[in-house]
């Protein structure tokens, strides 16, 4: 089976991380690469929690590029150190602790990274961002003439009908509207997997209990820490009916996209106002609409979910 090339940009968190697991588990994805940027936290956690849970997986000899800690445009919000603390804890991992690790940031920056790899590459590579797309954004406005090396854009990002940072905005758009609005409008092919499809693809709190009970050690009682913490803010304080693996969508859009259902559909970012970082669908009665994205809409839940628990074996 050929493989598909793929970069991770993560900004690594409790869905982050059962994200990064999947890619590494699934058996028609390559993972050449991993780049880091600021959103679940500031950039120096989340690149800090990104060589430890590479190196407590067994791949540290994976690159890690450590990419950009702030926004292309607006100022760093209190967000970042405040609102994620609820979700994913005191270091962005859960009640699990931080993994000692040894591994270091290759020298090259995230959207340098980028380059470098596809050029070098004989095909063209995917790229999957599960958190602000800066980095993308950045490697979109330097290398305009290496766009057509990318297949394709799988995203984890936005919310059609509603967002979950403010009633508009979804946090990953929000936390960078402009460079989101730069890589919806690259002509790059892009999959958005928003909260609408997302938050159907959640794990329940008796599931979450089962995590241990599967044959994985180490990895299991980490990942349940991890997922304990994030499972009873859903629960608790969102009300939702588990806790939902957001970013391993853009994940599956990749390496199993027959379990989930997707439409086209033009996509246009909102970078001023009370709407800010409001992802809008565009409508237009004319037929021949041309549209910038394929946008997941649902997904077989029960698929997605034993695909989680086959990464953890």
């Amino acid at each position: 089976m050929k493989k598909i090339p793929v970069i991770l940009d993560v900004d690594l968190g409790v869905d982050d991380a059962c994200a990064v697991l999947l890619a590494f588990k699934s058996s028609n994805i390559e993972v050449l690469g991993v780049t880091t940027v600021f959103g679940n936290r500031q950039l120096e956690r989340t690149n800090r929690n990104t060589l430890a849970f590479l190196e407590f997986i067994g791949k540290e000899n994976i690159p890690v590029a450590k990419g950009a800690d702030k926004p292309l445009v607006k100022m760093l919000e209190k967000y970042v150190d405040e609102g994620p603390y609820v979700v994913h804890g005191a270091e962005g991992l859960g009640y699990a602790e931080v993994p000692k690790f040894t591994k270091k940031n290759i020298t090259l920056s995230a959207e340098d990274f980028i380059a470098d790899t596809v050029r070098k590459y004989d095909k063209k590579i995917t790229l999957i961002p599960v958190g602000p797309l800066t980095n993308i954004a950045k490697f979109i406005q330097k290398y305009p003439e290496l766009l057509d090396k990318i297949e394709t854009i799988s995203l984890m990002g936005g919310g059609i009908d509603f967002g979950n940072i403010t009633p508009y905005a979804e946090v990953n758009i929000y936390c960078d509207a402009e460079a989101a609005k730069i890589v919806f409008e690259s002509g790059i092919p892009i999959i958005m997997c928003p909260l609408d499809a997302t938050e159907k693809g959640f794990i329940t709190c008796n599931e979450r209990e089962n995590i241990t009970k599967v044959n994985c050690g180490d990895l299991g009682h980490f990942m349940f820490k991890a997922l304990d913490c994030y499972g009873k803010f859903y629960e608790e304080v969102a009300k939702k009916d588990g806790c939902v693996l957001h970013d391993s969508m853009a994940v599956v859009a990749v390496s199993k996209p027959e379990i989930l259902k997707f439409k086209p559909a033009l996509i246009d970012i909102i970078t001023k106002g009370k709407q800010y970082g409001r992802t809008i669908e565009i409508t237009n009665t004319q037929e021949n609409i041309k549209h910038n994205c394929m946008v997941a809409t649902d997904v077989d839940r029960k698929e997605f979910i034993d695909l989680f628990f086959e990464s953890l074996k």
